[in-house]
């Protein structure tokens, strides 16, 4: 009997849904959508989840990949609860109470599920599970995609369902002639440019470690890439990154030496576009949660705001500039709590 009671009892599926405090949201807003209007859709999401009373932190992040958070109509949010003691509800309960809030939100659809330890499926969804269609023809997809999409709309039994097709929206085409691109350079007009249709820039400095290649490709106008000085001196908010090395995830004091000193990680000077340590430091951390809608929360040290902070072998602001991608932490805080002490 006991075992006829847990058969009954224990949660049924491909897998067991877990409670692991953490939710994921896919953002799909209209499919014109610019970024700037999805991006005013984002924060409106990502206040409503904010203020929910289980909810700790809320990040919201656009572009940078292709799939779901690759397009300009697309975002992606993460979402940390508080522990289950404290929010006294289920990850689950947490979105059918947060679902009909962002049901307000016109010309954009947030979809949430909770995030699973082990997952099945090789790409991001809006959901648990996902549904590949293949056909012969593009013609077939496009007819039969939207068919099987109302149709699991209508099963009683589901909720949130959506698609990824992205064949509705305004079309242009632009032709960029790439030898002439490459060898211009992104120049003062584009970044003002920039400036005028309220968009910011998110720098990775590949040439920390490929500026020989650049020089030797490109000649001197290698020496502006990236345009650190530019960037900074016409206004233009930027963020400073280290994601985008295809060998190695480097620490961000080296692309913080490579901004001020313009020399790759083996001291050749391949950038003549440095800016100040203040500047540098500004764009790797203030900027940078501006950009994922937590400059409340992040970026700096203050009242009100999270205690993640590191503590340095050196002080960053006056050690020689050639050594400041050698510096190492110490000690790193994270809310508050030690979770990292260098041994001595």
């Amino acid at each position: 009997m006991h075992n006829i009671f847990l058969f009954a009892r224990i949660p049924k599926g491909l897998f067991p849904e877990q409670d692991t405090g953490f939710m994921v949201g896919g953002l799909q807003a209209d499919q014109s959508s610019s970024f700037q209007r999805t991006s005013q859709k984002m924060r409106q999401f990502v206040d409503i989840a904010q203020a929910d009373p289980a909810v700790d932190t809320v990040v919201g992040t656009m572009g940078g990949g292709g799939g779901f958070g690759g397009g300009t109509n697309t975002a992606r949010l993460y979402i940390t609860l508080k522990p289950i003691e404290v929010r006294k509800a289920s990850a689950e309960d947490v979105i059918t109470r947060l679902r009909p809030k962002l049901a307000h939100v016109a010309g954009a659809t947030l979809y949430l599920f909770p995030a699973q330890d082990f997952r099945t499926g090789g790409r991001q969804s809006n959901s648990l599970y996902q549904y590949t269609l293949q056909a012969d023809e593009l013609a077939d997809l496009t007819t039969w995609t939207p068919k099987l999409l109302e149709a699991l709309k209508n099963e009683p039994v589901l909720q949130d369902v959506s698609s990824d097709q992205q064949n509705s929206g305004l079309e242009t085409q632009l032709v960029i002639d790439r030898n002439t691109a490459s060898r211009l350079r992104l120049n003062a007009s584009q970044i003002e440019r920039m400036k005028k249709l309220g968009m910011y820039a998110g720098v990775q400095p590949r040439s920390t470690i490929m500026g020989g290649i650049f020089h030797r490709v490109h000649g001197q106008s290698a020496d502006n890439t990236p345009p650190f000085k530019m960037i900074q001196d016409s206004g233009l908010r930027w963020g400073l990154g280290t994601d985008a090395f295809e060998v190695n995830q480097y620490r961000p004091f080296t692309t913080l030496g490579f901004a001020v000193t313009g020399k790759m990680v083996g001291g050749d000077l391949v950038n003549k576009q440095t800016v100040s340590r203040e500047d540098a430091l500004i764009a790797h951390t203030r900027n940078n949660a501006f950009f994922v809608f937590q400059e409340d929360n992040l970026g700096s040290i203050a009242p009100g705001k999270f205690a993640d902070l590191v503590v340095l072998d050196r002080d960053y602001l006056t050690v020689p500039a050639d050594q400041i991608k050698d510096i190492q932490p110490v000690m790193t805080m994270v809310g508050g709590k030690v979770v990292y002490e260098a041994k001595h």
